[in-house]
């Protein structure tokens, strides 16, 4: 009977051993848990405010990208108004070298 009880005890002993090692277990998992939530949680915030920033930054750099755009239509205009202006003073040079050429013919010729 002595044998029955002190198997009992350790039996109950080693249940209430597992059972604490049980709670250890599931407790460290819980938090172990909850530690990866919180860095996943702590992740995400800071990828969600480098997309707000980045969506910032975006905005300007398209609003400045508009305004270059712009400007160089209207640099390619003054060119295109440049050049037009330089073939007609091209066409005057020639107009007054051959006008010059004709007077010198004439020069020569009353001499």
């Amino acid at each position: 009977m002595l044998s029955n009880i002190t198997d009992q005890t350790v039996q109950g002993l080693g249940m209430v051993a597992l059972a604490v090692i049980a709670v250890f277990i599931g407790a460290q998992k819980i938090l172990k848990d909850w530690r990866s939530t919180a860095a996943e949680t702590n992740v995400i915030t800071l990828m969600h405010s480098e997309l707000e920033r980045m969506s910032q930054q975006n905005s300007l750099l398209s609003n400045e990208l508009g305004n270059l755009n712009s400007q160089i239509i209207n640099l390619r205009q003054e060119l295109h108004n440049l050049t037009l202006e330089n073939q007609r003073l091209h066409t005057e040079v020639v107009t007054l070298t051959n006008e010059v050429s004709r007077l010198q013919a004439v020069l020569a010729m009353g001499a």
